[in-house]
């Protein structure tokens, strides 16, 4: 199994390769408490052993203590989900370019870091210890 990691420009030819969950979890912390107006979307690529690719995209705003996940995979494209009530369009930059999450996908920073860890921990497939919802293109 091989992860990668994006978030930066420099990212793009240099991912950064975390070799266990909570390295990568912490890779999400710093990222939630760095400063990168442009780069508010970072991306999980898993490749399994049978080679099955599966992206987890993490939208945290800087500073904030929610954030908002996408899934792709083998299971599906799906968006956490939320408080049903909230309404709207969630604004992530993923170098620079705007992708667009609706606002009833943002969750705890809690539930973003075990998610996280339960996609390493099992090989990309969709974690069951949050919601989700289906996902629509905005």
């Amino acid at each position: 199994m091989t992860v990668e990691v994006a978030y930066l420009p420099e990212h793009r030819k240099n991912p950064i390769w975390p070799n266990s969950a909570e390295e990568l979890v912490g890779i999400v912390d710093q990222f939630s408490t760095g400063e990168r107006p442009s780069c508010t979307l970072m991306w999980i690529i898993l490749t399994d052993d049978q080679d099955e690719t599966s992206i987890l995209f993490v939208g945290i705003s800087p500073g904030a203590s929610t954030g908002s996940l996408l899934f792709q995979g083998e299971e599906g494209q799906f968006f956490s989900k939320g408080l049903d009530d909230a309404e709207g369009i969630e604004e992530y930059f993923d170098f620079g370019e705007c992708r667009r999450h609706p606002e009833n996908s943002k969750i705890d920073i809690s539930g973003v870091r075990a998610a996280v860890a339960e996609f390493y921990s099992i090989s990309g497939k969709l974690p069951k210890c949050i919601e989700w919802q289906d996902y629509v293109e905005y």
